[in-house]
């Protein structure tokens, strides 16, 4: 009973703590609408809510004209060091998966009718499986002159991602396009990246050393900083690890959203059953 009662007061606790830290992290003030999702098969196909305001707000800055989708599966290309696959398999299996969830998201937005897509890799500036009308020249184009209506950066390895990213994070925050970010993608979109090291998912050796705790985050939502793929059974590490520094820190649901719009206030829209899994 005892064992019971102090995990329901824990329980409580680190729902008014994620009340708490949603009112902070409401405070934003976004030049372009930003969606920080644990999964887009979840928290935008499986989410009414969040699919409702992605595509209000992606249709919004397409207007008449064909939706552009910037698709960046670079995270998802980072070798794995453990894998008995040779890295030309590993790659090739990964673009194949990338192809495969940018086509999931072609066809919400209508299909190739309505959605023209490009696929860049931050690692090389290269374009692949380009569907448009007037592609993008170059790939550093695909973030500038083509004018995407939206950026999606998917996950896989946080580390790997943000290695890449590191030339283009001007370009990232300065475009006007809405960002998706997915794990991977929502961390790196935080003020700070270094909660990727929390639950030891992702391998930070697949680049040289860094001091990740000192590797900025594009920073779209006002400082604060994203843990995707959130459940019970995280309370206890991410109360461990979590520093002032961190704050606000907003605990992602497999299928909820974080969603930062260009008018009004930043908000979590939880998933479907309702509530906070924090």
């Amino acid at each position: 009973m005892m064992v019971r009662s102090l995990l329901l007061l824990s329980t409580v606790h680190a729902f008014r703590q994620q009340l708490r830290t949603l009112r902070a992290a409401s405070r934003c003030f976004a030049s372009r609408d930003a969606f920080l999702l644990s999964s887009f098969s979840e928290g935008v196909l499986g989410n009414a809510d969040v699919a409702a305001l992605l595509r209000e707000a992606v249709e919004d800055k397409a207007g008449d004209g064909a939706i552009k989708l910037a698709f960046i599966p670079t995270a998802s290309y980072a070798l794995r060091r453990t894998s008995v696959r040779t890295p030309g398999v590993q790659r090739q299996r990964s673009r194949r998966d990338a192809k495969q969830k940018r086509d999931r998201i072609v066809d919400f937005f209508g299909g190739p009718e309505r959605c023209e897509a490009v696929t860049l890799d931050l690692w090389d500036s290269s374009l692949k499986h380009v569907s448009a009308a007037a592609p993008p020249a170059a790939g550093a184009d695909a973030l500038g002159a083509w004018d995407p209506s939206l950026v999606v950066v998917d996950g896989g390895n946080t580390f790997w991602l943000r290695h890449c990213m590191e030339d283009w994070l001007a370009a990232l925050r300065d475009s006007a396009a809405v960002y998706v970010g997915v794990s991977a993608g929502s961390i790196c979109a935080g003020k700070h990246v270094d909660t990727a090291l929390w639950k030891g998912w992702d391998d930070p050796d697949v680049v040289e050393p860094t001091d990740w705790a000192a590797a900025p985050g594009l920073d779209l939502a006002d400082g604060t900083s994203f843990f995707p793929h959130y459940g019970d059974e995280w309370a206890g590490l991410v109360a461990e690890k979590r520093e002032p520094r961190h704050e606000p820190l907003v605990c992602l649901d497999e299928a909820g959203a974080f969603v930062v719009p260009k008018e009004g206030d930043a908000r979590y829209v939880p998933p479907p059953a309702g509530g906070f899994n924090d």
